[in-house]
């Protein structure tokens, strides 16, 4: 029989043992095995941080893009602004100088037949009952004239309306120094459109001496004082015209 001290001998070399054992695996550890362990932790860990910076790279990216094509259509929307901006006050502009200068050429109707007269106001803009208003009229040259110059007044007055609210509606791409010359030249318009209204509707008033009517105005003097008749498109037999 294995008495208790013999039971406790073999189990102190056992464990002496397995001590020298664990001991030789822990002296292996930082050779081969433990380069591979160490190796394997270390590539799992460089994968996650490349993986997270391939991400952060890929946002990156994202956003750049967007920044860009931002700025991109930001400038094409800009541009879209300008030219339209431009090209409305171009037509009230224009519109505006106009119905100021006046510039009113029309055959003398008291010359003309009934057929004659159809057929020029057929080829006119009139509406029926404007056609049918000038035919009864006992002066016709007069009301041909006032009715293309409330025809200009109208058109002028429409036009720098339509560019005032373009302005307003696309002001955000037009840059501040930019508007406030739009602003000015669309003020000095609609100064000398209402001023044209006014004369318009009461004929004996004098012309306003303020800056817009002094601007217009002496584009208005140059078409008076020149010697135009043979630069307008008038019919061979031109006495039958009136300026």
């Amino acid at each position: 029989m294995v008495s208790s001290s013999e039971i406790l001998s073999w189990l102190g070399q056992t464990a002496l043992a397995m001590g020298g054992a664990l001991g030789l695996f822990l002296i292996a550890l930082p050779t081969k095995f433990g380069d591979k362990l160490i190796g394997h932790r270390f590539d799992k860990k460089l994968a996650a941080f490349k993986d997270a910076q391939d991400q952060q790279i890929e946002k990156l990216k994202e956003q750049l893009a967007h920044a860009s094509d931002r700025g991109k259509r930001s400038n094409e929307r800009e541009y879209e602004a300008l030219s339209d901006i431009w090209g409305q006050f171009v037509d009230a502009f224009q519109a505006t100088e106009q119905c100021v200068v006046q510039f009113i050429e029309h055959p003398d109707f008291t010359r003309m037949s009934d057929e004659e007269i159809d057929t020029f106001l057929n080829a006119t803009d009139f509406s029926d009952d404007q056609k049918r208003e000038f035919k009864s009229s006992s002066d016709q040259n007069r009301l041909y004239s006032r009715t293309i110059a409330w025809k200009s007044i109208t058109r002028a007055h429409n036009l720098i309306f339509e560019t005032r609210v373009a302005l307003k509606k696309r002001g955000i791409f037009v840059p501040e120094a930019l508007r406030k010359v739009y602003e000015e030249a669309i003020e000095l318009c609609s100064k000398a459109e209402i001023h044209e209204f006014v004369k318009f509707r009461n004929p004996t008033i004098p012309y306003a001496d303020d800056a817009p009517m002094k601007y217009f105005a002496e584009k208005r003097r140059n078409v008076q004082n020149r010697d135009g008749r043979d630069k307008c498109a008038a019919p061979p037999n031109a006495g039958r015209w009136i300026v």
